[in-house]
């Protein structure tokens, strides 16, 4: 008999042909997984992607996820990844505001940026990352009086960026 997974992922590839994002990222996280199909970086990033290109912001999350880190064997591309995450983190996704301001306060892949990263921290934390919130209690104390003035002036400018965004994809919906 057929297991309610391959129907499930029958219904998913369905909706998937007809251009639906959230199939397709439910199917990149079936591969990405193995989950009911052969475990592939390479087809959940296939999958994830297209979701991207559709306003999926999970899905954008996961690709600059992916190619940060290499999960799933696709490679490493950080630069990219860095781009993933600036577009989650304006479009409200928590954990890649945590993970842009990193790369703002490492300054391995874009410019050591410690005061736009405090702004960043403020934001994920605001937005519930816990994780966000210890690493603000970190960095707000190492920031100089100038990184203190440029997060409090890049503050407002992210918020209202993410509102924007927000408001965006809400009207695309």
């Amino acid at each position: 008999g057929v297991t309610d997974t391959t129907k499930a992922k029958r219904l998913l590839e369905k909706s998937a042909g007809e251009g639906d994002a959230f199939a397709l990222r439910v199917l990149g996280d079936l591969h990405f997984d193995g989950r009911g199909v052969r475990q592939s970086g390479t087809k959940a990033m296939d999958y994830y992607v297209k979701a991207w290109r559709k306003g999926d912001v999970e899905a954008g999350a996961q690709v600059a996820h992916m190619l940060y880190t290499g999960d799933g064997g696709v490679g490493v591309n950080q630069r990219v990844a860095f781009d993933g995450f600036r577009y989650a983190a304006e479009a409200g996704h928590p954990v890649a505001q945590r993970r842009l301001a990193v790369l703002y306060r490492g300054g391995r892949v874009v410019h050591r940026q410690p005061g736009l990263a405090h702004a960043w921290f403020t934001i994920a934390a605001e937005s519930g990352d816990a994780r966000a919130k210890d690493a603000l209690r970190d960095t707000g104390s190492a920031l100089s009086r100038d990184e203190r003035v440029i997060a409090e002036r890049e503050l407002p400018k992210l918020r209202a960026k993410v509102e924007a965004t927000l408001k965006r994809l809400a009207a695309l919906r």
